[in-house]
């Protein structure tokens, strides 16, 4: 065993192995392994336990799932309305992409993703009033500019 003060080589190798970031499971998709490298990359190393690595490949797979159904919504067109079925279709589309947004909200709670589940509501407040936020928008006039 070498004695004295270890190298940067040997340093950096303890480093990378406690910085360890979960990589994203074999069978999401490239898009859903996408939006798992963001979120990991974005949180502390240590955010994520073994235990919820499974609600984080559902997460991505709702918001997944949810932009494919906007997409869908997003090119409807108001013609296709008249179209026999037409309105059960686009009916049944935003009931799909409303289960998803619900899906994907509640695994981000879980996660503890959502800017209410990191911070107070005080705490919040007290940031937004600091920030310089302080006007209400309705203490304007519409399109004046002016307060009443």
């Amino acid at each position: 065993m070498k004695r004295g003060p270890k190298g940067r080589e040997e340093l950096t190798v303890v480093r990378n192995i406690l910085d360890a970031r979960p990589q994203p499971p074999e069978d999401l998709t490239e898009a859903q392994a996408e939006t798992w490298r963001a979120i990991v990359n974005r949180l502390p190393h240590d955010w994520f336990g073994r235990e919820t690595l499974p609600i984080l490949a559902a997460h991505c797979r709702h918001v997944s799932t949810h932009k494919l159904l906007s997409d869908a919504i997003d090119q409807f067109e108001p013609d296709w309305l008249k179209v026999e079925g037409g309105l059960e279709r686009l009916m049944k589309l935003t009931a799909m992409r409303d289960r998803e947004t619900r899906g994907m909200v509640a695994t981000a709670r879980a996660l503890r993703l959502t800017k209410s589940a990191q911070i107070r509501p005080e705490t919040a407040g007290r940031a937004a009033r600091d920030a310089g936020a302080g006007d209400r928008p309705w203490d304007w006039q519409a399109g004046g500019g002016s307060k009443l």
